[in-house]
Protein backbone atom coordinates (compact mmCIF):
# COMPACT_ATOMS: atom_id res chain seq x y z
CA UNK A 1 0.00 0.00 0.00
CA UNK A 2 3.01 2.27 0.26
CA UNK A 3 2.39 5.84 1.34
CA UNK A 4 -1.37 5.18 1.29
CA UNK A 5 -0.84 3.73 4.76
CA UNK A 6 -0.29 7.24 6.13
CA UNK A 7 -3.41 8.79 7.61
CA UNK A 8 -4.23 11.21 10.43
CA UNK A 9 -4.84 8.17 12.66
CA UNK A 10 -1.56 6.44 11.77
CA UNK A 11 0.96 9.00 10.54
CA UNK A 12 3.94 6.68 11.06
CA UNK A 13 2.36 3.53 9.58
CA UNK A 14 4.48 3.51 6.42
CA UNK A 15 7.78 3.91 8.28
CA UNK A 16 6.78 1.44 11.00
CA UNK A 17 5.90 -1.21 8.43
CA UNK A 18 8.57 -0.62 5.79
CA UNK A 19 11.82 -0.17 7.69
CA UNK A 20 11.50 -3.00 10.23
CA UNK A 21 10.30 -5.37 7.48
CA UNK A 22 13.32 -4.51 5.32
CA UNK A 23 15.70 -5.24 8.18
CA UNK A 24 13.84 -8.45 8.95
CA UNK A 25 14.08 -9.61 5.32
CA UNK A 26 17.83 -8.90 5.27
CA UNK A 27 18.29 -10.84 8.51
CA UNK A 28 16.38 -13.82 7.08
CA UNK A 29 18.52 -13.78 3.93
CA UNK A 30 21.60 -13.63 6.13
CA UNK A 31 20.42 -16.61 8.17
CA UNK A 32 19.72 -18.83 5.15
CA UNK A 33 23.03 -17.84 3.53
CA UNK A 34 24.99 -18.58 6.71
CA UNK A 35 27.20 -21.65 6.54
CA UNK A 36 27.26 -24.24 9.34
CA UNK A 37 30.57 -22.80 10.51
CA UNK A 38 28.71 -19.56 11.28
CA UNK A 39 30.30 -17.82 8.32
CA UNK A 40 28.54 -14.68 6.99
CA UNK A 41 30.94 -14.36 4.06
CA UNK A 42 28.33 -15.00 1.32
CA UNK A 43 25.89 -12.47 2.77
CA UNK A 44 28.59 -9.82 3.19
CA UNK A 45 29.80 -10.37 -0.38
CA UNK A 46 26.22 -10.06 -1.64
CA UNK A 47 25.71 -6.77 0.21
CA UNK A 48 29.02 -5.37 -1.11
CA UNK A 49 28.02 -6.41 -4.64
CA UNK A 50 24.64 -4.69 -4.23
CA UNK A 51 26.21 -1.43 -3.02
CA UNK A 52 28.91 -1.49 -5.71
CA UNK A 53 26.43 -2.17 -8.52
CA UNK A 54 24.14 0.67 -7.43
CA UNK A 55 26.65 3.47 -6.87
CA UNK A 56 25.50 5.26 -10.02
CA UNK A 57 21.96 3.93 -10.47
CA UNK A 58 18.78 3.62 -8.47
CA UNK A 59 18.11 0.46 -6.52
CA UNK A 60 14.84 -1.45 -6.66
CA UNK A 61 13.46 -4.58 -5.08
CA UNK A 62 13.99 -6.42 -8.36
CA UNK A 63 17.61 -5.24 -8.71
CA UNK A 64 18.26 -6.42 -5.14
CA UNK A 65 16.61 -9.77 -5.95
CA UNK A 66 18.90 -10.17 -8.99
CA UNK A 67 21.99 -9.62 -6.81
CA UNK A 68 20.68 -12.03 -4.15
CA UNK A 69 20.09 -14.68 -6.83
CA UNK A 70 23.63 -14.18 -8.10
CA UNK A 71 24.94 -15.05 -4.60
CA UNK A 72 22.46 -17.71 -3.52
CA UNK A 73 23.61 -21.18 -2.54
CA UNK A 74 22.31 -24.44 -3.98
CA UNK A 75 20.37 -24.97 -0.76
CA UNK A 76 18.47 -21.71 -1.36
CA UNK A 77 17.43 -22.79 -4.86
CA UNK A 78 14.22 -24.49 -3.72
CA UNK A 79 12.56 -24.31 -7.15
CA UNK A 80 15.76 -25.47 -8.92
CA UNK A 81 15.61 -22.52 -11.33
CA UNK A 82 18.33 -20.22 -9.97
CA UNK A 83 15.74 -17.76 -8.66
CA UNK A 84 14.57 -16.62 -5.25
CA UNK A 85 10.95 -16.14 -6.33
CA UNK A 86 9.76 -18.30 -3.41
CA UNK A 87 11.56 -16.12 -0.85
CA UNK A 88 10.48 -12.75 -2.30
CA UNK A 89 6.90 -13.94 -2.86
CA UNK A 90 6.57 -14.93 0.78
CA UNK A 91 8.73 -12.44 2.66
CA UNK A 92 8.82 -9.28 0.53
CA UNK A 93 5.49 -9.27 -1.31
CA UNK A 94 3.50 -11.58 0.97
CA UNK A 95 1.68 -10.90 4.21
CA UNK A 96 1.88 -14.23 6.02
CA UNK A 97 4.12 -14.61 9.06
CA UNK A 98 4.84 -18.16 10.18
CA UNK A 99 5.26 -19.36 13.72
CA UNK A 100 7.92 -22.00 14.34
CA UNK A 101 8.03 -24.49 17.15
CA UNK A 102 11.31 -26.24 17.92
CA UNK A 103 11.28 -29.43 19.97
CA UNK A 104 14.14 -31.72 20.81
CA UNK A 105 15.06 -34.68 22.95
CA UNK A 106 18.55 -35.80 23.79
CA UNK A 107 19.13 -39.30 25.09
CA UNK A 108 22.25 -41.23 26.03
CA UNK A 109 23.62 -43.65 23.44
CA UNK A 110 26.38 -46.24 23.49
CA UNK A 111 29.97 -45.25 24.12
CA UNK A 112 29.26 -42.06 26.07
CA UNK A 113 27.56 -40.47 23.06
CA UNK A 114 24.12 -38.92 22.74
CA UNK A 115 21.28 -39.11 20.24
CA UNK A 116 19.50 -35.92 19.33
CA UNK A 117 15.95 -36.05 17.96
CA UNK A 118 14.44 -32.76 16.88
CA UNK A 119 11.54 -31.33 14.96
CA UNK A 120 10.73 -27.89 13.62
CA UNK A 121 7.02 -27.28 13.02
CA UNK A 122 5.64 -24.36 10.98
CA UNK A 123 2.14 -23.00 11.61
CA UNK A 124 -0.17 -20.00 11.01
CA UNK A 125 0.59 -19.89 7.26
CA UNK A 126 -0.85 -21.56 4.16
CA UNK A 127 0.23 -25.11 3.31
CA UNK A 128 2.40 -23.96 0.38
CA UNK A 129 4.46 -21.49 2.48
CA UNK A 130 8.11 -22.62 2.37
CA UNK A 131 11.06 -21.41 4.39
CA UNK A 132 14.53 -22.70 5.05
CA UNK A 133 15.05 -22.85 8.81
CA UNK A 134 18.72 -23.33 9.66
CA UNK A 135 19.32 -25.31 12.83
CA UNK A 136 22.78 -25.36 14.36
CA UNK A 137 23.88 -27.34 17.39
CA UNK A 138 26.95 -26.54 19.45
CA UNK A 139 28.05 -29.41 21.66
CA UNK A 140 31.15 -27.66 22.90
CA UNK A 141 34.53 -29.36 22.88
CA UNK A 142 34.46 -32.85 21.39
Amino acid sequence: MGLRLVSPRSEEAYQNLTYPKGAYVLQMLRSIMCRPEGDDKAFIEMMHDFVDSHRTRNASTESFKAIAEKHMSKTMDLDRNGRLDWFFREWVYGEEVPRYKFEYQMSPADGGKFKLHMAVTQSEVSDNFVMLVPVFADFGKG
